[in-house]
């Protein structure tokens, strides 16, 4: 039998996981990890938040998250954009290119980089014109 450590935190006594629920910052399970796995004090481990990633990224000179940039420059929605970007497009060039629909979606090879590009972009995300 395995007894379950008590801890007093900001005078609330329980376990590590039971004052993570009292505090209801973090999950029982990161609280746990925190300690265990990242040496942190109890007390931090179940009341500071935790930190959420946004990655950034910079275009025609202004930095900022992908959707605050959509919503200066684009005319396509975050999702098009998001789905360029994992094809390979250059960033701006996702932004600022219009929806492609119909006949303007006909794909073509590029002879340089041999990625299949729509004709209407009349170039490749690598920068060579097509003919």
């Amino acid at each position: 039998m395995t007894l379950k450590q008590i801890y007093i935190v900001k005078g609330k006594t329980g376990t590590l996981r039971d004052l993570a629920n009292y505090f209801g910052v973090v999950s029982g399970d990161v609280a746990c990890c925190r300690v265990r796995k990242h040496g942190w004090s109890i007390e931090d481990a179940v009341t500071k938040p935790q930190e959420r990633f946004v990655k950034t990224y910079t275009a025609f000179g202004k930095t900022g998250n992908l959707k605050l940039l959509v919503e200066q420059f684009s005319s396509v929605s975050e999702v098009t954009v998001r789905a360029r970007l994992k094809y390979g497009w250059y960033l701006e060039k996702a932004l600022i290119t219009p929806k492609l629909e119909g006949k303007d979606l006909t794909m073509k090879v590029c002879n340089k980089c041999k990625q299949s590009v729509p004709i209407a972009l009349k170039i490749c995300y690598c920068g060579s014109e097509f003919k």
